[in-house]
C-alpha cells in the first residue's frame, strides 16, 4: 500500500484513526477527488450513498488528487504543519505508518 493511499484511507474509512478530523462536507470534497468509479458528481455520489469503493478503487493518480484535496482541507482546519505535510507523510515513518491502538 502506498503512503498516499494509506494516509487518505486513514482519514476516509469509518474505522480510520484520523476520520474524526473531517466534517461531512470536507469528507465529500476529498471523496469526489477520487476516480474509482470515474469522474463523478455529488449527485451521483449521493445516489450510491457515498460508496467508499469509489475511494478504495481509485488509481494512484486518484489517490494523489485525494491527498492534495485532503491537505487543502487540513490546512483550512488550521493545521499549520500541513504546509509540508505531503513531504512529511512520505519521509516520516511515524506519520506514514502511525501506530494503531
Amino acid at each position: 500500500m502506498t503512503e498516499a493511499r494509506e494516509f487518505v484511507l486513514d482519514h476516509m474509512e469509518s474505522t480510520g484513526t484520523r476520520r474524526a478530523r473531517l466534517t461531512e462536507r470536507q469528507w465529500g470534497f476529498v471523496f469526489l477527488a477520487g476516480d474509482g468509479a470515474g469522474t463523478i458528481s455529488e449527485t451521483f455520489a449521493r445516489s450510491v450513498c457515498w460508496d467508499l469503493s469509489h475511494v478504495r478503487d481509485s488509481s494512484d493518480a486518484g489517490f494523489d488528487r485525494m491527498m492534495d484535496a485532503l491537505l487543502v482541507v487540513l490546512r483550512k482546519n488550521g493545521r499549520r504543519s500541513c504546509t509540508t505535510c505531503r513531504d512529511m507523510v512520505f519521509h516520516n515513518p511515524l506519520i506514514a505508518h502511525p501506530v494503531k491502538v
